[in-house]
């Protein structure tokens, strides 16, 4: 696995939360989407996340919990009834990844880049969510072979 460490500013987000299997998050990724639409937020330069909070292997996956997200520069002003709330990625030192294909082998990745690559570089969890920003996905192109999804985990030398 190819990793490094980086250090990230926060950023200020949009997000939809999601209760459920991390790969049924789609369907709060659509209701962000038709969101920003409606109300005309431009998100041409945004990044598209998905923020995780708890570990598949040791939550049951009914209670995993995860909220889709997109980048804003300011704050926006939300419907007093919206699902939709505004927040804040931490930022600080991150453990990244390059996934490349299907969303189906993210799994696989995550837990080289904390099973593996973290210890053997020095690194332990950070206290922070991961969360993962899909630079290419199925609304740039079609073939899930072509995805790719960065992985960013908080890190804190050992």
């Amino acid at each position: 696995m190819e990793a490094k460490t980086v250090i990230l500013e926060p950023m200020k987000v949009l997000s939809v939360k999601h209760r459920g299997s991390y790969f049924k998050i789609g369907t709060s990724f659509e209701k962000l989407s038709a969101f920003v639409k409606e109300q005309n937020i431009e998100v041409s330069d945004a990044r598209w996340l998905g923020v995780y909070f708890d570990d598949p292997e040791s939550v049951p996956e009914e209670e995993l919990r995860s909220e889709a997200c997109v980048t804003i520069k300011e704050d926006i002003e939300l419907p007093e009834d919206s699902d939709i709330s505004i927040g804040e990625i931490n930022g600080g030192l991150y453990a990244t990844t390059r996934h490349s294909g299907s969303y189906k082998g993210l799994g696989e990745a995550w837990g080289e880049l904390y099973g593996a690559w973290m210890p053997q570089n020095g690194f332990n969890p950070g206290n922070t969510p991961c969360f993962e920003i899909y630079v290419k996905g199925c609304e740039e192109v079609e073939d899930e072979s072509e995805y790719l999804t960065d992985l960013y985990a908080p890190v804190e030398p050992v």
